[in-house]
């Protein structure tokens, strides 16, 4: 009896068996080829053309200009349709944003101002609403002796040619400046070297693009 116990217990200390599975297969993905990509042209685009469209950076690859303004694009265009897009060289040249020299009168002083400093000092002053380029036109003479000079400042440095005049007769100085921001102050100072300066009739022009020219205008029979 005690050795057929033995062999039972035998047979039970031997371990289970189990089945081992069958392998996973996956499937490779099928990937899109760059010979399949097209543009809108109907051409195949290359591996580095594909590359270049589809990288993080700017890509050079637009074949539309005739439907887009590319953001370098140096060519002029002018809308002639609402919400057609304008460049910044059209509205620059359609607004008053930016000042150029012209004839149309900006702003204007009347009153006589005159000193006997032998030191430059303001005499009159104008504050610009609007930057770029001013025709500045001046009345200066001098009182007797010595001669009179006078000069275009901007936010009290000279920017402007230094007039000199020795006579009593009233002398007329213009020029055209550039350099103007919105908020410059246009300011005209005055000195001389023995005896008195005076300054008068201050007149700012610029171009104004809303204005019109006659060019042909006979009188009488033609």
């Amino acid at each position: 009896m005690p050795e057929e116990n033995n062999e039972k217990i035998e047979e039970q200390d031997e371990p289970l068996k189990v089945p081992e599975p069958e392998p996973i297969v996956v499937k490779p993905i099928d990937h899109t080829k760059s010979s399949n990509i097209d543009d809108d042209l109907g051409n195949q685009f290359t591996k580095t053309q594909k590359d270049d469209l589809t990288d993080a950076g700017e890509t050079t690859l637009h074949k539309h200009d005739d439907r887009y303004i590319y953001k370098e694009n140096t060519t002029a265009f002018i809308p002639d349709a609402d919400y057609e897009p304008a460049t910044k060289k059209y509205v620059d040249d359609n607004t008053l944003k930016y000042f150029k020299a012209g004839d149309t009168l900006l702003a204007q002083t009347t009153y006589d101002t005159w000193t006997s400093s032998n030191t430059p000092v303001k005499a009159k002053e104008i504050t610009i609403q609007a930057g770029g380029e001013l025709r500045i036109n001046f009345t200066a003479y001098s009182g007797g002796l010595g001669v009179a000079k006078t000069q275009v400042y901007r936010d009290g440095v000279a920017v402007g040619t230094e007039q000199n005049t020795n006579t009593e007769e009233h002398t007329n100085y213009s020029e055209d400046l550039s350099g103007w921001s919105s908020g410059d102050k246009l300011q005209i100072y005055i000195w001389n070297t023995s005896g008195s300066s005076y300054v008068k009739n201050v007149n700012i022009y610029y171009l104004d693009p809303r204005t019109a020219s006659v060019d042909y205008d006979p009188d009488g029979a033609i």
